[in-house]
């Protein structure tokens, strides 16, 4: 088994350095923030929690690409209005599906 400092460079340490390589270019881009759908997602989701009247509408969100769908029942098309708009001011949102119903 390899110990611990031979595979990490802390900084300020004194351990024996054997890895000293930096992050590829894909692990930079592939885990920045707004560029994954995971914290696209993320980000709609809390943007519709802090929206005034969208809060707890019962509104599922996926997102594919940066595409975003929203989904399931709604009290009013004024919160399905918000929640579109809400969804869109997101960065990295590429466009929004609307598939949300009135209850």
């Amino acid at each position: 088994m390899t110990p611990i400092s031979r595979l990490f460079k802390l900084p300020g340490s004194s351990f024996p350095i054997n890895a000293s390589r930096q992050p590829s270019a894909f692990a930079r881009v592939a885990f920045a923030p707004g560029s994954d759908d995971t914290f696209v997602n993320a980000a709609v989701k809390s943007a519709l929690l802090r929206a005034p009247d969208v809060g707890h509408a019962g509104i599922h969100v996926s997102t594919s690409r940066g595409v975003v769908q929203l989904s399931g029942f709604v009290a009013s098309r004024d919160v399905m209005v918000r929640a579109v708009e809400t969804a869109r001011s997101v960065t990295g949102v590429r466009s929004v599906r609307n598939d949300m119903r009135l209850a």
